[in-house]
């Protein structure tokens, strides 16, 4: 279980954009036991001074959100964002952005663009505000939050209001395989083309956590040496 929580999900392994004839791949291949799909929808901006590294708005369909990423969260309180407005986000996130005792039915303005942060995928609107209303919090122990990163989720239909094609936005895949499944089989099934690769997860995470603990140590060290 807690290897679930420190990498953020119960899957094994993540595979950006792919593409619709790759994810019926992974639906009829028969290595797969669950396969979600994550888009981010927008990133947030104004952040510097709060302490967050990185925010971004995103939609998990339900196999995403169920099966493999509420495993990895805890004391989950609310639901899933249903409406246009609505917004399930970590409770340090919001208390970051103001609001010291955050509650369901709470409104909060978000400064954001759509879009990511990568090249590829990079902003695709001018930056805008919008007045969310708190559906869901809950807490993140993964390498995401300890990198003071908040991911946070919303509608469908947020995402399907959208000004640019779909294409456009960054999404992955969630792959939670069978027992003895073999990823290097999925991986030449898909054909991967542009760069793309399947990620473990579990190792990812456990990078993610020690370039923090080398960072960290480096801090340390300064501090003490009085730089």
């Amino acid at each position: 279980l807690q290897a679930v929580q420190g990498h953020g999900t119960s899957a094994d392994l993540l595979f950006p954009s792919p593409t619709t004839e790759q994810l019926a791949v992974l639906e009829d291949c028969g290595l797969c036991s669950e396969v979600g799909l994550c888009v981010v929808a927008a990133t947030l901006t104004d952040i510097s001074d709060t302490g967050i590294r990185q925010a971004y708005l995103r939609y998990a369909d339900d196999i995403c959100w169920e099966k493999q990423l509420c495993p990895a969260l805890l004391h989950i309180e609310g639901d899933y964002p249903k409406a246009e407005n609505e917004i399930m986000m970590p409770r340090w996130a919001a208390k970051k952005l103001g609001l010291a005792n955050p509650q369901i039915g709470q409104k909060i303005e978000l400064p954001f663009y759509y879009g990511y942060i990568f090249m590829r995928y990079n902003r695709l609107s001018d930056d805008t505000e919008k007045t969310f209303v708190i559906s869901g919090l809950y807490d993140d122990a993964s390498s995401v939050m300890v990198s003071n990163e908040a991911p946070m989720y919303i509608s469908k239909s947020f995402l399907e209001q959208a000004p640019a094609k779909k294409e456009q936005y960054r999404s992955a895949a969630y792959i939670t395989l069978k027992e003895k499944a073999d990823a290097a089989e999925l991986s030449n099934l898909l054909v991967l083309t542009n760069g793309q690769e399947l990620q473990d997860l579990m190792s990812h995470a456990g990078e993610r956590i020690q370039d923090m603990i080398q960072i960290g140590a480096a801090v340390l060290l300064i501090i003490l040496c009085g730089g």
